[in-house]
């Protein structure tokens, strides 16, 4: 059978031509809580104004989003003619998307449409049950082709659901974030200047927190992009092994600590030992037996990261490389 190659032209794509304003309520809590221009709410152990601490998960059952799609800028809505056929209205073949999702357990909102027409006049709003969540939820949103081109042209999406601008994520965290195959690691933002990562360790009894440059907070926290993915996949081994070397000769155990309990939990699983085991060697004297011995941890935790941890990493790559091969047949 003869095969054949379909060729997939490019076309224009933008990116955050709209911004976005949410406003959240949380059920029986009288503040509301506002973007302001920024892409993450922090919903978890949140300071109120009246000086209490919001406990999200003792006093709703609920919270509602109120999302403003706005043009970034006076110019913005015109680029759109640039998206569409020669003969074409963006209001009449575009339009606006919006859904909720939530990558811990995999949850995700109905997915609402705007008219381009309505954009700056007509908000979206949804209703979140806290028992569907965790962690935290994603506001995703685009601008998408409605319908087929008449006529094919060169650099202009020809099908419906093409998605042909892209926004910025947003993020409300409603839960303590756990990082990395489930393990409690703390990861925040911070401006690094030349760097890309830094782990910060304080004490023997702080978990040690990992830093990433904060330029790159919105692209970290999605879950599609294939050099994020690949960018973790080369530093996980190293940020584990330093974890683990803390944990094994600095750290002083506290099983009472649900945080400290979880990291334990989590090497144990990835090195395929009991915590009892990882316990016994943390109380070894200092010396070569206890050297030895996190030797062994650590070459079995470089095993155990590549199938257990937050990759597979087999079948990463080779979901990578399928990737890459399909977009360079498209180029051809």
């Amino acid at each position: 059978m003869e095969e054949k190659t379909i060729t997939v032209l490019p076309f224009s794509v933008y990116e955050d031509l709209v911004k976005i304003n949410v406003t959240v309520t949380v059920e029986n809590v009288e503040e509301t809580f506002s973007s302001d221009g920024s892409h993450r709410i922090n919903l978890y152990n949140r300071e109120l104004d009246n000086g209490s601490t919001l406990k999200l998960r003792e006093v709703a059952g609920k919270i509602n989003l109120k999302i403003e799609p706005q043009w970034i800028n006076l110019e913005a809505k015109e680029k759109l003619t640039y998206l569409v056929g020669k003969e074409e209205n963006p209001e009449a073949v575009l339009g606006f998307r919006t859904r909720l999702t939530c990558k811990r357990t995999l949850w995700s909102s109905r997915q609402e449409k705007l008219k381009i027409s309505e954009l700056g006049i007509k908000p979206v709003e949804f209703t979140v049950e806290l028992r569907d969540i965790a962690e935290q939820i994603f506001i995703e949103s685009f601008i998408t082709r409605e319908q087929d081109i008449g006529v094919i042209q060169d650099g202009k999406a020809a099908f419906p659901f093409t998605i042909v601008v892209y926004n910025e994520f947003i993020s409300i965290q409603v839960d303590d974030i756990q990082i990395i195959g489930g393990s409690h690691l703390p990861i925040k933002p911070k401006n690094l200047k030349e760097v890309l990562f830094e782990l910060a360790i304080d004490d023997d009894v702080t978990i040690p927190t990992i830093y990433y440059a904060e330029e790159f907070e919105q692209m970290f926290m999605r879950d599609d992009l294939f050099i994020v993915n690949n960018t973790f996949m080369m530093i996980i081994p190293a940020l584990l092994d330093h974890y683990l070397k803390w944990l094994i000769f600095t750290s002083r155990p506290d099983l009472d600590d649900k945080d400290y309990r979880a990291l334990m939990d989590k090497f144990a699983s990835l090195c395929n030992k009991t915590r009892d085991e990882i316990i016994e060697v943390i109380d070894l004297e200092p010396g070569k037996e206890k050297i030895d011995r996190f030797m062994e941890l650590s070459q079995a935790l470089f095993i155990g990261v590549q199938s257990k941890g937050g990759f597979h990493y087999k079948k990463e790559i080779d979901k990578h490389i399928h990737h890459e091969r399909k977009l360079k047949k498209e180029v051809k």
